[in-house]
């Protein structure tokens, strides 16, 4: 509810400020997970309020990693990010605004020609640091310490220019596994919690996860969002109508 009620006025001062204006908007949002990090370690949120027992200390963490007081900046950053791909990544298209661009254009088309290529490639090599130094560092990672790498990715996938979009996202396979990411978000605990209960979680049931996951994520989407019924209604309304709806809301059209 916080997001939906906060993601019209957020689009709409973004609306008429530059794409340099909207990029240093991110940078700040990426700025505070170090924040968050900080107050995170060594439970020091727990001691700026006072908290003198282990109940209120972890409620304090809980706050910081499971509200929307600990993802705010993330999300505003994604409102910043499609900004930007209305004013400089959909160059060309109906969903553009050179005008608003700024200096920021050249530098930015680019870059995000290989927006994909660049932020895989950051991804990848992080996968080859210390685990331990991974493991310190998870609450950052996970609260919007992936943030440059993200956005990339994004940006590249939907100018469509980037050879990784082009070549491989497009692809049907991975179109296939696209329509089914949001269920496969929904359920990856349900499949998980169902195979850990029937089965333990071995090594077995660990290498069936992620098919079982995948296949009644497909039954999932086929029962509802295929069939008839207003379900099914609503996603092939919002597919039709994806773009409008993001170019109201300054943002990208949906893919």
């Amino acid at each position: 509810l916080m997001y939906w009620l906060a993601v019209r006025p957020i689009a709409q001062a973004l609306r008429e400020r530059s794409a340099a204006f909207s990029a240093a908007v991110a940078a700040c949002c990426w700025a505070a997970s170090f924040a968050l990090a900080w107050l995170h370690h060594d439970r020091r949120l727990a001691a700026m309020v006072g908290c003198g027992d282990k109940v209120c200390e972890e409620v304090c963490n809980q706050y910081l990693e499971h509200s929307p007081f600990g993802y705010f900046h993330v999300f505003v950053a994604g409102v910043a990010v499609a900004r930007i791909y209305s004013q400089v990544g959909a160059a060309g298209g109906p969903e553009a605004e050179p005008s608003s661009a700024g200096w920021l254009a050249p530098a930015a088309r680019a870059l995000l020609r290989y927006g994909c290529c660049l932020g895989l490639a950051g991804y990848a090599a992080l996968m080859f640091t210390d685990p331990v130094a991974i493991q310190s560092h998870c609450f950052f990672l996970h609260n919007g310490g992936l943030l440059p790498l993200h956005l990339l990715i994004l940006l590249g996938a939907a100018t469509g220019s980037d050879p990784i979009a082009a070549h491989v996202l497009a692809s049907g396979p991975m179109s296939w596994l696209g329509h089914l990411s949001y269920v496969q978000y929904i359920m990856q605990h349900v499949v998980r919690g169902w195979l850990e209960h029937a089965f333990g979680w071995g090594h077995r049931t660990k290498m069936a996860y992620l098919p079982a996951l995948v296949l009644f994520s497909w039954a999932c989407q086929q029962l509802w969002l295929r069939g008839p019924g207003p379900a099914a209604a609503a996603c092939k309304s919002a597919r039709g109508g994806g773009a409008a709806a993001a170019a109201d809301y300054g943002g990208a059209p949906a893919a």
